[in-house]
């Protein structure tokens, strides 16, 4: 399927450049809170700007996707949704005091991002560039 036949390669080097900056966040994230004494302001501050950067990345696919109703495009839609509350919720709640700085933490952002990319994002390069 190539969209209203337009070439999607800025569009797809802006999504590669969304992912790469969304996870050097979470890799910054992740250092901070293994440090003994985590800086919770800059931690905080990072989160912050994750949840920007997921928010207009998710904006860009879905712009992509436009009101095409095919199944793969509906549950990326969904895991949107569901990613962008967990990160929002995960995020208040380090913000809040009432969820620790540690490795583990940081290392289920690295999860959550690294297998939207690999299962969602890979599939819908594939499925627009037909």
């Amino acid at each position: 399927m190539r969209a209203n036949g337009a070439d999607h390669g800025e569009a797809f080097a802006a999504i590669a450049a969304d992912h790469a900056h969304m996870l050097e966040l979470v890799d910054r994230i992740e250092v901070g809170m293994g440090e003994p004494e985590p800086d919770r302001g800059a931690i905080s501050a990072l989160l912050d700007a994750l949840v920007t950067s997921t928010r207009e990345h998710f904006a860009r696919e879905e712009a992509l996707m436009g009101d095409a109703p095919l199944e793969e495009f509906v549950q990326h839609r969904r895991d949107h949704h569901y990613l962008f509350k967990v990160l929002s919720d995960f995020a208040l709640a380090f913000q809040s005091g009432s969820l620790a700085a540690s490795v583990e933490v940081a290392f289920d952002l690295h999860n959550w991002l690294s297998f939207h990319i690999e299962r969602f994002d890979s599939r819908l390069h594939e499925i627009l560039q037909g």
